[in-house]
């Protein structure tokens, strides 16, 4: 007996999605959160990230360097610099919430930043 497996592709690529059985991908661009819950407001947690802006979206990974990101809602995200899962991204949009950075070992931001931000401990913003 021959055993046939088939596989959808469009140009050598396997198509990812919608009837190929392998999720798609979708990278945070969104952070929201409305309540100030320690584990919620933290940039590494992915519960707190989608790829839409409506927030009905679940992001599948985390920011990364080529993404711009918007924080919506009404509690800024906080993010540790000196995280090794820390990615800048290519822009941030803090929107009304803000956005706060730590570190403790000098951790730097340069991307473009709009809206309020506020650096603690040894963070600094050097664009």
């Amino acid at each position: 007996m021959i055993k046939i497996q088939s596989k959808s592709k469009i140009h050598g690529k396997m198509v990812v999605g919608a009837g190929s059985g392998v999720p798609p991908t979708i990278v945070g661009k969104y952070f929201y959160a409305e309540t100030h819950d320690y584990d919620k407001n933290k940039w590494w947690t992915l519960e707190s990230w989608y790829g839409n802006s409506s927030h009905t979206q679940h992001a599948t990974v985390l920011p990364g360097s080529s993404t711009d990101v918007i924080v919506l809602g009404s509690v800024e995200p906080t993010v540790d610099l000196d995280r090794q899962d820390w990615v800048q991204p290519h822009t941030i949009n803090s929107g009304s919430a803000g956005i706060v950075f730590t570190s403790t070992l000098s951790g730097n931001v340069s991307c473009d930043i709009t809206g309020s931000a506020t650096f603690n401990g040894n963070a600094t913003y050097n664009k």
